[in-house]
């Protein structure tokens, strides 16, 4: 996350940019494995859902915790009706006790994480791709192509390659104002893709999560495809592969 400060008119120089990076996975390791009982399962299901994003690693811990409490609780009843079940044979009665133990898995607590809290960012994140594909720079381009086909490629395969890389550098600092790339457009407009200028000017995708997204979307749409536009979509592909790297790299299209 960047955050610029703009000065008035009487300043000469323009503030530096704060910047706010993703939590690195050893530090959120370090801080988040003695929440979770030292569980490294816990942790990596943990990491895999939110990344570097620190509020919703908090979320999630927070979830994780008290679903373990709950299991605790459900695990000590277990028992005590256990402990029922053979007083009541030791006494040569039938027991009326199920001791069908109910227990929690971690795979479950996390699942019931994912469908409260990460259903929220879903949410966000679909908004923000209608936000994308409704863009005047991403309109434009789209009626420019006359070509599904060719335009899911180009879409696509330009977040493919985005979600490859950490980031895209910048020749300096003031090329990322000079953008002309139609698809980084729209994605900075979303807020799914960041200028940052420190140590040195990139573009980088907001989270590890939206990363995971992105592609999810990508593999969602050419999942809808029929098959004749899959094979128009693959020879795009083939023909387009380089134009899509260098448009990239160039930052435009």
């Amino acid at each position: 996350l960047t955050f610029l400060r703009h000065g008035g008119p009487a300043e000469k120089h323009a503030s530096p940019a704060v910047e706010v990076e993703e939590w690195a996975k050893e530090l959120a390791k370090q801080i988040v494995l003695p929440k979770v009982s030292n569980d490294e399962e816990a942790f990596e299901s943990i990491w895999l859902a939110a990344g570097g994003n620190g509020a919703l690693l908090r979320k999630l811990v927070e979830r994780v915790s008290t679903a373990r409490v709950q299991q605790a609780r459900v695990e000590r009843q277990a028992e005590r009706e256990t402990d029922e079940e053979k007083r009541l044979r030791e006494l040569g009665e039938d027991p009326t006790v199920t001791t069908e133990r109910k227990t929690t898995k971690m795979e479950d607590a996390l699942l019931d994480v994912n469908e409260q809290d990460l259903g929220e960012e879903v949410v966000r994140f679909e908004w923000a791709m209608n936000q994308v594909l409704a863009s005047p720079a991403m309109l434009d381009f789209r009626s420019s192509l006359n070509n599904e086909a060719h335009f899911q490629v180009l879409l696509c395969e330009t977040i493919r390659e985005l979600c490859k890389k950490p980031h895209v550098a910048a020749r300096d600092p003031s090329s990322l104002l000079d953008i002309t790339h139609p698809i980084l457009i729209a994605l900075l407009d979303a807020n799914l893709l960041y200028p940052r200028f420190q140590p040195f000017p990139r573009l980088t995708i907001v989270s590890t999560l939206h990363r995971r997204l992105l592609l999810s979307f990508c593999d969602n749409q050419y999942r809808q495809l029929s098959g004749r536009e899959r094979v128009e979509y693959n020879v795009n592909l083939w023909l387009q592969r380089k134009k899509i790297f260098h448009a990239l790299q160039n930052m435009e299209l």
